[in-house]
């Protein structure tokens, strides 16, 4: 076989794969998740399409000490509010790599700051 032609098929497998991942994403944004909580103190159990979500990363902010510590922001757990009761839900059924895998299938992604 020569090298155009490997190249033409390379370019044929590469374009069905990024044809296949954006039909991941799709299926993953369709993907339901519902409006509950682990402890039981809250959540309605209304369910949606992650992809009509969005979700909310939250922060916190480590004040400056010593010398040269503190003064930036650490993730902290994330999640997002419900739009039937408003519940803000964190998502504890994850493990984090599935988690930050799901998580970029929301419609947004949004920072929240606490000082």
């Amino acid at each position: 076989m020569r090298l155009e032609e490997i190249e033409k098929k390379l370019e044929k497998v590469e374009l069905t794969r990024k044809e296949l991942k954006a039909e991941q994403a799709k299926a993953l944004g369709r993907r339901q998740i519902t409006c509950t909580t682990n402890h039981g103190d809250g959540g309605c159990g209304a369910r949606f399409q992650i992809g009509s979500l969005t979700y909310i990363q939250a922060h916190y902010y480590v004040s400056p000490y010593g010398c040269a510590g503190g003064d930036y922001w650490n993730q902290k757990e994330g999640g997002f509010d419900c739009p039937k009761c408003g519940y803000r839900n964190r998502l504890y059924t994850y493990d984090r790599n599935e988690f930050q895998e799901l998580k970029r299938y929301f419609k947004e992604i949004v920072d929240e700051l606490k000082g």
